[in-house]
């Protein structure tokens, strides 16, 4: 029987002030108490002294700061009367995204010819912010599109000054609309225009609205891409954005302002949808070289969103060691990537290396200056209900399944414990993790504990919350509990004139099959059969008709390994901890976090062998060293731009032999489908990297100069001058035979790669890891 952990989590939380808790007894406070909540800046209002705040002499009354203007919904002053500038109104409501607002302000400011370019832009940026960050749904989105399309048509009248970078957001406004038809047309007459219209970074837009939207082939955006580098060439921008350029000083950065990055961001984006992976990694590369600290973000979420989850984990943890804050968005999705890598797997190790890299990648956010939230804690704890075996209804574990639960349990408890007492201030999410893991472990006691820990917290279940109350309620074989809070639901539904949400009753039907109180359910549709469509009415009938599902069958592996595998973990977490008490990230050099899914993960060559090639690829040979006395300058987690560039180019170089490893196994007799498996890849890579890795130097050398060959490309335009990769090619020695022997081992298993896309339009363009940005007003 599950012993249920002494210590309350409600003890750790002060009920009248939450944000207190025992360590902040001792002195001197932390500075994490500061910077908890978020990372973003924020405005402190309304402060106020104790003493009266006197005029020195010779200081002016203006160097007080700025005043402080409210406004309402409309945009409107609620200090000014209403003939306050308009321009003033228009330019609040972009900043806090009221479109509404926009759009009544809009013909009125244009009739007067008082849209500037600074307006165009803050128009269009609010456009394309709202519309990339509500779903295709939203009632928010009502009356934008044809407000995008007046747009367009006063930018092609003249109504509307040129400006290039506005030009860019209406384009992502096509694409997040899912117009692309539209937006192709409006980029057709933007090509035909001068340089006050367009810019390298519309080429880059149009490119991906092309490439989502299925519009061309790859080498006809290929083309539009070279168009773009001889209309903006910028300083030898074709020179430095080939894949063997080489920088003056690796040291130093790239002391061109006019590089065509947004144009190579669109070119990488086309090559992925497309599964032009080579290509586009070789891009990524460049852009990495250009710019160690300053890529755009946009380049790591395409991998992260388009490649398997091995490539797409450590394209997260190239941005986090460059000093890149995501939002807590991305790392929600990366872990929800991880999570449906463990569902697939059938072995419990495997399951636990992929625990550890959500730990890992929690540890990665923090020293890249990230703040973890609560819905980033509850999604490892979440997490946790995939490593064992899934469990019948009313299901007991025994013997050795028992002590694993038990293990897993306690861990997840004292964690949640540890993170309460270092600081993080509570959250809804700690708590309905746990009831969820006490569901799908059948810790029937854990879930009581932890409603009671939510009562004397004080704190309120949302929607979600209660949904997974009443699902680990049906696992656990709790009736009273189930109708509880299927109870709640009904009443708050009825007292908010709304309908129970489809979702609710799934999970109530559900519920009650685990439960075999199939009467009651039914009962219940009665009941509220009105309030029920008829599509809903058949899925729910359905649900309670289908044959029980036959869980995944998962291997154990020994409780000597299962425990070494524990203890990595929980030193993991004491890092997350220690980073949550002190307020500031952990000295990167003595507390680094692993770049690869598998921390055992041996590289192609050693350290010193790497080094070398590198060399011979950052180096020119013809041209002395470098005598410059500049200072070595230091990225935001302290490492040199020297370093930062070597391990980045490293860390592509893996990625790539990842990417080459899935593509021969698609290409064999074979074949399977996307996302299939992860731990038999694992597995067999373990046992070849064990045989065959490190290669020697020669190979080594032979096999990067294969990864790293541009694929040919055959352009449409034949204005366009062809790229000519013979030489490429024929410099280019074959894979070294003991390797061809490891790629084999590799491959005997399913595992995940990136298909080329099909010639039918996609319906919506990918959101960064599937989601909605969870903070709309942001850009």
């Amino acid at each position: 029987m599950l012993a249920v952990p002494k210590t309350s989590l409600a003890s750790i939380i002060c009920p009248v002030a939450p944000f207190l808790v025992p360590r902040l007894l001792r002195s001197p406070a932390p500075r994490a108490l500061l910077t908890q909540f978020s990372t973003r800046s924020t405005y402190a209002t309304d402060a106020k002294s104790n003493s009266k705040r006197t005029r020195q002499p010779g200081v002016k009354s203006a160097t007080r700061g700025p005043k402080i203007i409210k406004y309402d919904a409309s945009g409107r002053s609620a200090t000014l009367p209403e003939t306050a500038p308009m321009l003033v109104r228009m330019q609040h409501a972009c900043t806090t995204r009221n479109i509404q607002a926009v759009m009544d302000l809009y013909p009125t400011l244009l009739e007067s010819r008082s849209l500037h370019v600074t307006s165009k832009l803050r128009i269009a940026e609010a456009i394309h912010t709202v519309v990339r960050n509500l779903p295709p749904s939203s009632p928010a989105l009502k009356g934008i599109f044809p407000f995008l399309q007046r747009m367009v048509e006063d930018i092609k009248s003249g109504k509307l000054p040129p400006d290039a970078y506005a030009h860019v957001h209406l384009l992502g406004a096509f694409k997040s609309f899912q117009k692309y038809e539209e937006g192709f047309a409006f980029w057709q007459w933007l090509a035909k225009q001068d340089d006050t219209y367009v810019s390298q970074a519309v080429y880059g837009a149009a490119i991906e609205l092309m490439a989502y939207g299925n519009i061309g082939a790859l080498s006809d955006l290929e083309g539009i891409y070279m168009d773009g580098l001889k209309r903006f060439p910028g300083t030898f921008a074709e020179y430095h954005l080939s894949p063997n350029a080489i920088v003056p000083n690796r040291d130093q950065n790239v002391a061109m302002v006019d590089l065509p990055i947004m144009l190579l961001q669109g070119i990488c984006t086309a090559r992925i949808v497309h599964g032009e992976w080579k290509n586009a990694y070789l891009a990524f590369d460049t852009a990495l070289r250009l710019k160690p600290t300053q890529v755009p973000i946009r380049f790591f979420e395409l991998f992260m969103t388009e490649r398997p989850v091995q490539e797409a984990y450590t394209a997260y943890l190239v941005a986090c060691r460059i000093g890149i804050v995501f939002k807590p968005s991305h790392l929600t999705g990366l872990t929800k990537k991880i999570r449906d890598a463990m569902a697939s797997s059938s072995s419990l190790n495997t399951r636990m290396v992929l625990l550890r890299a959500i730990a890992n990648s929690l540890y990665a956010y923090q020293q890249s200056g990230g703040t973890l939230e609560g819905v980033h804690i509850g999604a490892f704890i979440s997490a946790c209900e995939t490593l064992l075996p899934e469990r019948g209804p009313g299901e007991v574990l025994t013997g050795i399944q028992a002590e694993y639960r038990d293990a897993i349990v306690h861990m997840a408890h004292d964690l949640t414990s540890q993170l309460l007492q270092a600081g993080m201030p509570p959250h809804p999410r700690f708590f309905t993790s746990l009831i969820g893991l006490a569901g799908s472990q059948g810790a029937d006691k854990l879930l009581h504990a932890t409603l009671k820990d939510i009562r004397s917290a004080k704190l309120d279940l949302d929607q979600v919350g209660r949904r997974i109350v009443m699902k680990s309620a049906g696992l656990l074989g709790d009736f009273t509990l189930l109708v509880q809070y299927w109870n709640r639901i009904v009443t708050l539904a009825e007292n908010e004139h709304q309908r129970i949400a489809d979702i609710d009753w799934v999970t109530f039907v559900r519920a009650c099959k685990h439960l075999d109180q199939v009467q009651y359910c039914k009962e219940q549709l009665s009941h509220l059969e009105i309030t029920l469509t008829t599509s809903l009415t058949v899925r729910l009938h359905t649900i309670l008709d289908a044959p029980p599902r036959q869980p995944r069958p998962v291997k154990l592996t020994g409780l000597e390994n299962f425990a070494s595998q524990m203890k990595e973990l929980k030193a993991q977490f004491s890092k997350i901890v220690t980073v949550v008490m002190s307020g500031q990230p952990l000295n990167p050099r003595r507390n680094p976090f692993y770049m690869a899914i598998d921390p055992t993960q041996k590289s192609l060559g050693t350290i010193e062998d790497m080094r070398t090639i590198y060399d011979e690829f950052t180096i020119d040979p013809h041209q002395p060293p470098s005598t410059s006395e500049q200072n070595v300058l230091a990225t935001p987690t302290g490492l040199s731009l020297g370093s930062l560039r070597y391990l980045n180019w490293v860390s592509v170089v893996e990625m790539m032999h990842q990417a080459s490893l899935l593509e021969q196994k698609q290409q064999g007799p074979d074949s399977f489908p996307l996302n299939v498996s992860f731990d038999l890849c694992h597995r067999n890579a373990q046992n070849a990297n064990d045989r065959n890795l490190p290669l020697p130097l020669d190979a080594l050398r032979s096999y990067i100069k294969t990864l790293r060959a541009p694929s040919p490309i055959d352009y449409h335009h034949d204005t366009l001058a062809h790229q000519n990769f013979d030489a490429q090619n024929n410099a280019t020695e074959s894979i070294p035979p003991q390797f061809l022997e490891a790629n084999m081992s590799l491959n005997d298993g399913p595992t995940t790669t990136i298909p080329r896309r099909s010639r039918t339009p996609i319906k919506k363009p990918k959101h960064p890891l599937g989601l909605q940005e969870e903070h709309a007003g942001e850009s």
